[in-house]
């Protein structure tokens, strides 16, 4: 019987660099910061809450690697990874609102809306659904342990 090689391993391991440089980056841009200090707000709440989703997806990948993928936290989890990534999008609106240079969705004299916004808007989306997924692999679980 083939044995399936499991890639959560991997990205425990990738999710720790991306967390660890992140970390690394949020404290040479709140020390070394170029700009003015709404700019410099504005780049540490992102790696902030960046880090914060990051830190969700390395639990979730625990316990993937665990065997044990099905739990209410991970439901949480994916909620919580959703609402960051909704935050980053409107974020990315009101920081880039007057910037005209680049591929925009909406581009009037008063304000923009650049296509980078659809990203997070599908990606938050998808941690929701993955919520939803997992809520109902917690229920049919329950209702198969509850069966002789």
């Amino acid at each position: 019987m083939k044995k399936n090689k499991s890639i959560a391993p991997f990205l425990k391991v990738l999710l720790n660099f991306v967390f660890y440089l992140g970390i690394f980056v949020t404290a040479v841009l709140s020390i070394f910061s170029v700009g003015t200090v709404q700019t410099m707000i504005i780049k540490i709440s992102v790696m902030c809450i960046f880090l914060t989703a990051i830190h969700y997806l390395r639990k979730i990948v625990d316990t993937v690697i665990k065997k044990e993928p099905f739990l209410p936290q991970n439901v949480n989890r994916f909620k919580r990874i959703g609402y960051l990534i909704f935050t980053l999008g409107f974020i990315d609106i009101i920081s880039n609102f007057n910037n005209s240079e680049g591929s925009l969705i909406i581009g009037t004299p008063y304000g923009n809306i650049h296509t980078s916004v659809l990203l997070y808007f599908v990606i938050g989306g998808m941690a929701f659904i993955l919520s939803e997924v997992f809520q109902s692999a917690i229920h049919i679980k329950e209702e198969n342990e509850l069966t002789i």
